[in-house]
């Protein structure tokens, strides 16, 4: 059990939005890891480690041949028009492939600032987020995807190179709050 967190720790303290939840499979990204890195001039967020890393894995940054390309799922409010990778994930919430959004682009149909770009993602077998649920590894709470990634795409927009890169623990604060816990995730009002 400790090694396995130890191997983890980007689950510390993090936000992590369910894009996919069936019998077969859940998929889940984090929202509170922004970064620098980029990709074709686009600024990418930690998302987990499937796809070993993403493009986080130290491995594959700058070699040609690094292995397979990671996996980045775009984030954003609005249907694209046209993309065979755009599914609705919730109330005002769609993802799609990066090529998807660089496309939207490129022809116009969107802007950079649209997506919230996060490699890598979580994964769990059937039943096994129950099962860490059922031993409180998670909180859940209920959100409004299109408002979170709203916010996401403001702090994309607002950073800037010269200013500390924000270490999420914000976003993760403010969600505890919303749903009734203090910064140790006990009840607030409870010793």
């Amino acid at each position: 059990e400790f090694g396995f967190g130890l191997r983890q720790q980007y689950f510390h303290k993090c936000v992590l939005l369910v894009t996919q939840y069936d019998d077969a499979f859940t998929r889940g990204v984090i929202v509170n890891r922004p970064s620098r890195r980029e990709v074709d001039g686009w600024t990418l967020w930690c998302g987990g480690d499937v796809e070993e890393g993403g493009l986080f894995a130290a491995h594959r940054l700058g070699k040609p041949g690094g292995g397979r390309p990671p996996s980045i799922e775009c984030l954003m409010t609005s249907d694209l028009e046209g993309s065979a990778s755009c599914r609705k994930v919730g109330n005002g919430l769609w993802t799609a492939s990066f090529d998807d959004a660089k496309a939207a682009v490129a022809a116009g149909a969107a802007a950079k600032d649209d997506f919230v770009c996060v490699c890598g993602y979580a994964g769990w077998a059937p039943k096994q987020l129950e099962g860490e649920l059922e031993r409180s590894s998670w909180y859940v709470a209920a959100t409004d995807g299109a408002t979170l990634v709203k916010e996401l795409q403001e702090k994309q927009r607002l950073s800037s190179a010269e200013e500390a890169l924000d270490d999420g623990l914000a976003c993760w604060e403010d969600m505890m709050v919303r749903i009734g816990k203090d910064h140790a995730g006990e009840a607030k009002g409870t010793t």
